[in-house]
């Protein structure tokens, strides 16, 4: 067979593979029974060049090498375990041929198919230490080589893809775990002191603290001692001092053997200036004076590793106190992300650029300080996140609801790739580096370890750069997003456990009316396991202030209780609550000042986004967005049921998007008006196309205007606002005038019964037609034609003075143009009778005598009192009849602006314009306030004291005496402008 074959099957040197393939019997292929086999698993290994070498290397060394090459060729998961282990390492493959005994440990599958137990690993380190009689370099070279063949263990459960990257971190941990209590046991014995004078123990800390150690990581560890009783502190202090540096010096050691492992204590306190070993006591003193916050943040990976077990579970208590203190340091959160700052743009961290997956950009170090600081701040008030393991530990933030499970799940699998990655490159020749080699060769071989492998549309190579960068952006993002959380400085000031007691004084201090209620509040929010309870125990510390700054607080945590009662363990609302605090402060506000939104918050919590898109939330939508917008929906849904609950979603969702801009202060009232107005005149355009379509099929054969009037007219909505409309339709040429009348009638009373229709999707407006020629009585769409025959025969002068708002809506753009010129020429004529001018005053007399409710007080009442709504609106309309005719620039529809033209063209003085309007506008701010504050129509100024004062702080006012003192002078001026020039103006 050619040796092309060999280059096609990817050996790079086929000649010198040749050989080392014939003397294991693989080539050619059929040189030995299973030679094929074994050719085929070689060639499909990471690095078949290596491989055969290797195991070529193996074989030559081996007291028996043709029964070694027919077992390997015979044996399925012998040549399973071998291959992929001297493919992936050289160091380990050339350990193998030094001692080719140890290969033949493979053959046996049940020593690889189960992690061993730390107790087991322990046990049999410390054996075989002290085996050896009284020659501790001979137990030391022993528990080298056992260390060396449970590394190898290791990396074939690791290579067979049999155990997560995790686990075999934690295997590897267990391993080191059990060499230190075995170099323990021999450095006590070399120290010379029998009995020694002191109890012992040491401390694991960084990956080791974690079990997540790599193939070849340091080991950080602490030493701890305490003198036995009645010996001198200062002998077990030197005595301490020289078995933890036999320690040491025992497993670092090269030798022909190789080495157990590199210790490292210079995590201890004052690093290398300070002893070796400390009591704990001086472990105390110094924590609570001196140490930094690094060192505090090192601390939580410390768990007990050898030693004296009860001394190290006393370090670890003391340790933990102090890593979770009940108020956070206020140092501490900025003191992480300084040394994170430090670590970024150190010399190492620049070094290998974005190929460095411990230091560099998207690396561990992101995740694993993202998530100690994290577990620096919450796990204070929840033990359970106080895990060593970074993996362990976000998955418990992620259970507690501080990391969003989208977001852990890219953490998590990204932290695992790249811990794999580390892993990889460190067991080729069990060298530590943390930097994927520059090398295309090198990444190559690197990928194909990994378990990439070519194909149709991507070398393994290109999939494996694809996947790095993709797990680097991820964890760059996620890491800005919690490593910089804005709300981590407030949690920190936070004291752990709070008692009901001391939580009911803190509810009456911040402002509470009733504390008792608002602690039964609490106790559901945060009682129980639940990751809302979690996050709720941790966040309503630093929402309570900000509830306490509302209208009403008792309202909103109980609002709250509702919310998160309707969302369960949704993730978008915790997610926003934790992540964003000006959305969180937001809902806040609005729960504690809004019963109608609160209510609706929790009917329809996905309503939450809009609050939690804070751009879009400040953004104005114009008439046209709006109007595009709605269109979208309802074409999108091919059911008139569906089309119809789609608009009603939308206006929802815009209405909430205004009320919470009216809330805080954002819009002025009369922007209120237009954007409401806009929302309902979006609504009616899209209403028309449902109700087209649902008519009847085919292209009508009517075209259809809808005409606002009123305040719709105007611009100027408010909450709780009908849509006053007209109807104007004209038939198509060529169609009968009596099925145009039909059609129009039957569109116009679906387009009513689906705007109007309350439904389990709410309601899109309430809209009444009877501002039509004959009201009720009259057909519901006329012609433009009989609007017109009306018009000059029976029009009342109200009707006229109503067509003063008319303006299009929707529908036939030019066919709404035309009645609004037709109406125009009939409203404003001059000069305006005194007949007309006396009519308009005798409506206006009887609407105030009639409408005003029973029992209400005229003084109070918001439109129809003096100075109020109607008496602007009114005396506006009238002098707009009066001046229309000769000036064309007052013909405006609303009131507003129809003061400041009147101002302009001398009808009203500059000052009497100014009170008319800043009474219109306060009496309009109340009435919209008041509705979103009580969540019903509110027509005159509340008298209860406590409904008053909670308007009075919705509306920014200082206190509701406040607010009544501006009311009754806005309108009391505005009142003496309306007497002047309504009632007594000659004209």
């Amino acid at each position: 067979m050619a040796l092309s074959t060999l280059a096609r099957l990817g050996f790079d040197e086929p000649e010198a593979a040749a050989g080392d393939l014939r003397r294991l019997g693989a080539w050619p292929p059929a040189a030995a029974p299973g030679g094929a086999r074994l050719l085929a698993d070689i060639a499909a290994s990471a690095a078949p060049q290596l491989a055969a070498r290797s195991l070529a290397a193996i074989a030559a060394a081996h007291p028996d090498p043709d029964g070694f090459t027919a077992q390997l060729r015979r044996r399925l998961g012998f040549r399973r375990r071998l291959v992929p282990l001297v493919a992936a390492s050289r160091s380990l493959g050339a350990w193998l041929a030094t001692h080719p005994e140890e290969a033949d440990r493979l053959a046996d599958g049940r020593r690889f198919a189960a992690p061993r137990p730390r107790d087991e690993l322990v046990a049999e380190a410390v054996a075989t230490a002290t085996s050896h009689g009284a020659d501790p370099a001979v137990g030391w070279d022993a528990l080298r080589r056992f260390k060396r063949r449970e590394l190898l263990r290791v990396a074939v459960r690791d290579l067979a893809g049999q155990v997560l990257v995790d686990e075999v971190a934690a295997e590897l941990a267990d391993l080191a775990d059990a060499c230190l209590e075995a170099a323990l046991v021999v450095a006590t014995g070399e120290s010379g002191y029998d009995p020694p004078p002191m109890r012992m123990a040491v401390l694991a800390m960084g990956k080791l603290g974690g079990s997540e150690l790599n193939y070849v990581s340091d080991i950080d560890v602490l030493f701890c001692h305490e003198p036995v009783s009645g010996a001198e502190p200062e002998a077990a202090a030197r005595a301490a001092d020289r078995v933890a540096r036999g320690v040491m010096r025992g497993l670092s050691a090269v030798t022909p053997e190789g080495t157990c492992f590199e210790v490292d204590a210079n995590l201890r306190p004052e690093g290398r200036n300070g002893p070796l070993s400390r009591t704990l006591g001086s472990y105390l003193a110094y924590w609570d004076r001196w140490a930094q916050p690094w060192e505090r943040q090192a601390l939580i990976k410390v768990r007990p590793a050898a030693g004296d077990a009860a001394l190290a579970e006393r370090f670890v208590q003391e340790a933990t106190q102090r890593v979770y203190p009940d108020r956070l340091d206020p140092e501490t959160v900025p003191a992480v992300r300084r040394m994170k700052a430090r670590v970024e743009t150190s010399a190492k961290a620049r070094a290998g650029g974005d190929r460095q997956v411990k230091l560099g950009p998207g690396g561990l170090r992101d995740v694993e300080f993202a998530v100690q600081l994290l577990q620096l701040v919450h796990g204070r008030h929840d033990p359970g996140l106080r895990s060593g393991s970074t993996l362990v530990a976000l998955d418990r933030l992620t259970a507690a609801g501080f990391v969003g499970r989208a977001d852990a799940a890219q953490l998590a699998e990204a932290y695992r790739f790249l811990r794999l990655v580390e892993h990889r490159l460190q067991l080729a020749s069990e060298r530590r580096t943390h930097t994927i080699p520059s090398g295309e060769e090198a990444r190559r071989w690197l990928a194909r370890t990994l378990g990439y492998r070519d194909g149709p549309q991507a070398s393994a190579l290109e999939r494996f750069e694809a996947d790095r960068r993709r797990h680097a952006v991820a964890v760059r993002g996620l890491h800005e997003k919690l490593f910089y959380r804005p709300l981590l400085e407030a949690f920190g000031a936070v004291p752990t456990g709070l008692d009901p007691e001391g939580a009911s004084e803190r509810l009456a201090a911040l402002g509470f009316a009733n504390p008792g209620r608002a602690m039964a509040s609490l106790r559901a929010l945060t009682s129980g396991l639940s990751r809302r309870a979690t996050l709720m125990r941790a966040m309503l510390p630093v929402m309570l202030p900000w509830l306490a700054e509302a209208p009403d607080p008792d309202g909103g945590l109980a609002a709250l209780r509702e919310l998160a009662e309707a969302l369960g363990d949704r993730d978008a609302f915790y997610g926003m609550v934790r992540d964003n605090p000006a959305a969180a402060e937001l809902l806040c506000t609005v729960l504690g000042t809004s019963r109608l939104l609160g209510e609706m918050l929790a009917r329809h919590p996905e309503l939450l986004t809009a609050m939690a898109d804070q751009h879009r939330l400040a953004a104005t939508r114009g008439p046209a967005e709006l109007l595009a917008s709605a269109t979208a929906i309802v074409t999108r849904h091919s059911e008139v049921a569906a089309a119809w609950d789609g608009l009603r979603r939308f206006k929802r969702r815009e209405l909430v998007r205004v009320a919470v801009r009216d809330l805080t202060g954002d819009l002025p009232v009369e922007r209120v008006g237009t954007e409401l107005s806009a929302i309902a005149q979006a609504c009616l355009a899209a209403g028309l196309l449902i109700a087209m379509r649902e008519a009847g099929e085919g292209p009508p054969p009517v075209r259809l205007a809808v005409l606002a009037m009123g305040k719709l007219g105007g611009s100027e909505l408010s909450y709780t606002s009908d849509l006053d409309v007209l109807f104007c339709h004209e038939p198509v040429p060529g169609a009968d005038p009596e099925v145009a009348n039909r059609a129009a009638d039957r569109v116009v009373r679906e387009l009513l019964r689906g705007l109007s229709a309350v439904t389990p999707e709410g309601t899109c407006f309430r809209v009444d037609p009877n501002l039509r020629p004959e009201g009720r009585n009259g057909p519901l769409s006329r012609t433009l034609g009989s609007y017109l025959a009306y018009w000059d025969r029976w029009a009342q002068p109200w009707e006229r003075q109503a067509l003063i708002k008319v303006r299009p809506a929707a529908g036939d753009s030019e066919l709404a143009a035309r009645f609004c010129a037709e109406a125009e020429g009939r409203v404003y004529r001059e000069p305006l009778d005194a007949a007309t001018v006396a009519e308009v005053r005798r409506m206006k007399a009887r609407v105030e005598s009639e409408r005003l409710p029973a029992g209400a007080d005229p003084k109070l009442h918001l439109k129809l009192g003096p100075g109020g709504l109607a008496d602007v609106e009114w005396t506006a309309q009238l002098l707009q009849l009066r001046t229309g005719g000769s000036h064309p620039t007052v013909r405006v529809q609303g009131t507003l602006p129809a003061l400041e033209e009147l101002a302009r063209i001398g009808a009203l003085e500059a000052g009497q314009a100014d009170w008319l309007a800043d009474a219109y506008r306060l009496c309009q701010r109340i009435r919209n306030l008041a509705y979103l504050v009580a969540g019903r129509p509110v027509e005159s100024l509340p008298t209860d004291p406590v409904a008053l004062e909670r308007l009075a702080r919705a509306m920014g006012e200082a206190g509701r005496q406040r607010l009544l003192e501006d009311y009754r002078r806005a309108t009391r001026r505005a009142r003496r402008i309306v007497d002047t020039r309504f009632w007594d103006d000659p004209g």
